[in-house]
């Protein structure tokens, strides 16, 4: 996609604007580290199993202007300087979305440095203007024009409703939704409800390549629901969402319907229906844990069928990625002090029987810094070579063909 010299132009206009104005504009912003260690599974090749690493930096700054009693501009850019093998220039295991390509209309060159995609080497530079936003907030209404993050879903792990830019549950940094080039109009609705819409649009406004949505919102007797409704890419998407308290407990459903090719102009095919079911609750003072059943019905029970799945319109265009039908997830966090805490993500697919596991540690360093390790295993019959098929090889278990992460993080906000 090509340059916008304008937009950068702008972000260093809208601050001097702001500061006429008598509201000096604030910065924030952060740096983050990535040391990963890269297991890839062995395929019973010759050359067995492979391990990959990466040290992936980000620093990130967030702008945000006052222009005025209801006007507000944000602009966030980060600068990643990343060191790694030359085979994972093409991909972003810290925070990359998953499902098609980004929601924008154009965008700056991603990589700075090597000048030339083919070129390899352990060092790179990329960059990302992730918020360019003007908002307009009134007594009963908002109004965002501009790049943005947009997402929606109250399931802990599997979001069916999360489509516009989500992260894979193994995706290390999660922290900043990926910005998308949009406009959205929310309206309050009586006591606690909302009314959103908008458009999501992808690359020169083409309408196969963007999004457009309305979603409803209300509160009653202690639940949140709300109904959704997304075209996108030809595609029609009609989610639900609620939440309430069960006792002790939290509860929510999540799910949402899926017509590929509705708007197009080729032969629909088949709806999918993705849902996830869960409970949460404080176990103790200190312990927090929660179980969610994802069921998605894009997928297969049959491992022969895993590589056939990635050129369907749900893994294309609808960000799915799990690979099976049925998953059950766990997750437990525990304060061990006032200073430090862990937590421990599983999720197994039912079919298959593989697990995917997320231990992480963290320790509160000083004021806003924070170091973390962490890990993610799959467990499960790792892939193996193909016998007289056109596959290089064959999966045996969904988790079994994940690489193992293990990494060190350290965070410094300011």
């Amino acid at each position: 996609m090509r340059p916008l010299p304008s937009m950068l132009f702008a972000a260093f206009l809208v601050p001097g604007f702001a500061t006429a104005a008598g509201q000096p504009p604030t910065m924030t912003g952060y740096y983050k580290n990535f040391t990963t260690l890269i297991a890839q599974p062995a395929t019973g090749s010759t050359d067995g199993p492979r391990t990959l690493w990466f040290s992936s930096n980000r620093l990130r700054l967030d702008l945000t202007a006052n222009l005025g009693e209801h006007w507000t501009f944000e602009a966030a850019y980060d600068l990643a300087p990343r060191f790694q093998d030359s085979t994972l220039f093409d991909t972003d295991a810290t925070a990359q979305p998953t499902g098609g390509s980004a929601y924008r209309t154009a965008d700056l060159d991603h990589a700075l440095f090597p000048p030339e995609p083919g070129d390899t080497g352990s060092f790179a530079l990329f960059q990302n203007l992730d918020r360019f936003s003007f908002s307009w907030k009134g007594e009963a209404a908002d109004l965002t024009i501009g790049r943005q993050a947009i997402a929606w879903g109250s399931a802990r792990v599997i979001n069916p409703t999360d489509i516009i830019a989500p992260y894979a549950f193994n995706t290390l940094d999660q922290e900043e939704r990926f910005g998308v080039d949009a406009v959205r109009l929310r309206l309050a609705r009586g006591s606690l409800g909302e009314l959103d819409l908008g458009g999501v649009f992808g690359e020169n406004f083409r309408t196969q390549a963007s999004a457009f949505y309305v979603r409803r919102k209300w509160h009653r007797h202690q639940t949140d629901l709300s109904v959704l409704a997304i075209g996108f890419r030809h595609h029609l998407l009609v989610g639900l969402d609620l939440t309430r308290p069960l006792g002790r407990h939290g509860f929510w459903f999540e799910s949402a319907l899926t017509k590929p090719g509705l708007f197009g102009s080729g032969h629909p095919d088949s709806s999918y229906l993705r849902a996830s079911l869960g409970l949460d609750s404080q176990l103790n003072a200190d312990t927090y844990g929660f179980v969610e059943y994802h069921y998605n019905s894009a997928g297969t029970r049959d491992t022969d069928d895993y590589l056939e799945l990635e050129s369907g319109p749900a893994y294309r265009d609808g960000a799915v990625y799990l690979l099976g039908r049925h998953y059950l997830s766990l997750g437990l966090t525990r304060q061990l002090t006032g200073l430090i805490h862990t937590s421990l993500t599983c999720i197994a697919n039912l079919h298959d029987r593989s697990i995917s596991l997320s231990p992480t540690l963290e320790y509160n360093l000083a004021e806003n810094v924070y170091l973390s390790l962490g890990a993610t295993i799959g467990i499960g019959p790792s892939p193996r070579q193909a016998q007289a098929s056109p596959a290089p090889f064959q999966l045996r278990s969904e988790f079994g063909a994940y690489p193992d992460l293990y990494y060190a993080s350290l965070r410094w906000y300011f």
